[in-house]
């Protein structure tokens, strides 16, 4: 069965002389992966108790994919399975651990798309506020945005079901095969369940990957 692993390039697809291949092979040489395969199983046996004790758990360093600020490495079970995702601190510092999805701006868990909405309105709206105290035009948008939210729901889903939604979906964190085929989503670190609504706008899209800031500006 093809992995999506099979059409991670490593360091053949970057410059051996650009940054991100330096900050990259300093990561791979100094990393305790051992360790992380250690916990790998070890993660594995808190929810199997039953596991064999001849399974193992590896790491292939030379074949990743990654995103702007993201590694991705496979961690491969003797077994063929995988696990979720590891979590070991924002430089790598950190026990290796599994977490939870964080929620977005809104307090969790919620029981209705109202509240994950209002919540999220209202402190994009006190940020505004505070940016912008005297600016009436700022002022009236914020009015405008939250009196609009009943109108954004839709009725019957509005106690779901909620599908899960990554959150920051954009061309950094999609991977392509060499014919341009959807091969990844990386970068999940800020997925949740969400309300149905969420996934019907992604602004982030509608930039181009090639161009400069400038030259999105008009489109953004």
């Amino acid at each position: 069965m093809e992995k999506p692993s099979d059409h991670w390039q490593g360091f053949s697809s970057l410059h051996p002389e650009s940054d991100k291949y330096k900050r990259i092979q300093t990561l791979i040489s100094s990393a305790n992966f051992k360790y992380l395969e250690n916990r790998g199983v070890e993660s594995r046996r808190k929810h199997e108790p039953n596991l064999s004790p001849q399974v193992r758990c590896t790491v292939n360093v030379s074949q990743f994919t990654s995103g702007f600020h993201n590694l991705v490495l496979e961690l491969a079970f003797s077994d063929s399975t995988r696990i979720g995702r590891l979590w070991c601190g924002e430089d790598a510092e950190q026990p290796v651990e599994i977490i939870a999805m964080a929620w977005h701006s809104s307090p969790g868990p919620l029981e209705t798309s109202l509240e994950y909405f209002y919540n999220q309105r209202q402190a994009e709206n006190r940020e505004i506020v505070a940016m912008h105290p005297d600016d009436p035009e700022w002022l009236t948008a914020c009015w405008v945005l939250k009196a609009a939210l009943s109108h954004i729901i839709i009725e019957d889903r509005v106690r779901g079901p909620f599908p899960l939604c990554h959150l920051d979906l954009h061309s950094g964190n999609m991977l392509f095969d060499d014919e341009y085929n959807l091969s990844g989503i990386i970068d999940w670190s800020s997925a949740q369940a969400a309300p149905l609504e969420q996934l019907s706008v992604c602004p982030e899209l509608v930039t181009g990957p090639g161009l400069t800031d400038e030259g999105n500006r008009p489109m953004v």
